[in-house]
């Protein structure tokens, strides 16, 4: 039994399974018994394994070794089956979405559904990959902040009761400056990890949509 190799994950799995196992990927060379397998397509399945996407390349002016850019836990163990390993929770979140196909003449109606499903995944894992970076990635600043405000408000009615209107006001400013700067933090982290999803998923999310166009336009013919 022959095998194929998922274009975006790398597993080695049987040509008759409609999906990647490990990533849900739909098998490109997974046609009806009875149809031949068009000589274009094999072509148009080269060039999808040779659009390989160099995941540690630089994608900004700014060192993606810097502190902003580097992986938070738990998203440090980069490649796609260790992380799974290290955290099934999230695995699980990050897992494939297929239909089963058991009716052989059905196959070509289950391969376009399933491109449709695997698009939809990508986006899922994409906004997932970056809420979670995110997350992650400012949640110290996060509880930083709320001890800050904890305090200013204790001071606040401290000096409330002293009747200190200057100090007051100060305060007051103070605390405006830091929530804003904080806010403005968090944009920026948000945008990071919107970059860091889009680096990761980007490629996949492009050879999909194009194998929906191809699938679509051959199930309708």
């Amino acid at each position: 039994m022959s095998q194929v190799k998922c274009p975006d994950c790398g597993e080695l799995y049987s040509e008759e399974l409609q999906s990647c196992p490990n990533c849900g990927c739909p098998n490109d060379s997974w046609k009806p018994k009875q149809e031949e397998k068009p000589q274009e397509t094999t072509m148009s399945n080269q060039t999808d394994y040779e659009e390989d996407f160099n995941e540690n390349g630089q994608y900004s002016p700014i060192s993606p070794s810097s502190w902003l850019f580097t992986d938070p836990w738990p998203l440090r163990n980069y490649p796609r089956k260790a992380f799974e390993k290290e955290h099934p929770f999230l695995g699980w979140l990050f897992g494939p979405w297929y239909l089963t196909c058991k009716n052989e003449s059905e196959k070509e109606e289950y391969a376009v559904i399933n491109n449709i499903f695997y698009f939809f995944n990508l986006i899922f894992k994409t906004f997932l990959y970056a809420a979670i970076w995110a997350f992650f990635k400012g949640i110290v600043v996060f509880f930083v902040y709320l001890m800050f405000a904890l305090i200013f408000a204790l001071r606040g009615l401290e000096m409330a009761n002293n009747n200190s209107t200057d100090g007051l006001i100060l305060l007051g400013v103070f605390s405006a400056i830091m929530f804003y700067v904080v806010i403005i933090y968090f944009i920026v982290l948000d945008c990071c990890g919107m970059g860091k999803a889009l680096h990761r998923y980007w490629p996949s999310l492009h050879r999909t949509w194009r194998r929906i166009n191809k699938r679509y336009w051959n199930a309708m013919k």
